[in-house]
């Protein structure tokens, strides 16, 4: 026998589910909003603070830093700038002294001085040899 003949076929089947949808209005609903006003009065107790600065001039030299102090319901803090102070003073470094002596001394020495003379004879043209 002919293994061929032995072989049987079977068909199989499968089956498949196809879903389709589809919308149906069974019912439908309203909405409403409403907003209720209600006063109702609140009493609460609030702590208020207020505060009052003053600066006062003051003008006082002073050793060094203050520190911030209180007095009663005041603090006081001081407020202190650092001042340079220039200073202008004379002092004596030196003395220059100056002193004028007169003194008189004689003065001697040799010198040769030239001198000239002219000697004028003055002749009249009326006299005479021998007249006076």
């Amino acid at each position: 026998m002919d293994d061929k003949d032995d072989e049987i076929s079977i068909p199989l089947a499968e089956e498949r589910a196809t879903v389709a949808k589809r919308t149906v209005t069974t019912g439908t609903v309203r909405v409403a909003k409403t907003s209720e006003r209600r006063e109702r009065r609140i009493e609460e107790p609030l702590r208020i603070e207020e505060v009052e600065v003053d600066r006062v001039a003051i003008g006082e030299w002073v050793d060094g830093p203050m520190p911030t102090r209180q007095e009663g319901d005041t603090t006081i803090v001081p407020v202190i700038e650092e001042v340079a102070i220039v200073q202008k003073r004379l002092r004596l470094v030196a003395e220059v002294r100056i002193t004028r002596r007169v003194r008189f001394e004689t003065f001697s020495q040799a010198v040769e001085l030239r001198a000239t003379d002219v000697a004028v004879e003055r002749h009249s043209p009326n006299k005479q040899e021998g007249e006076e």
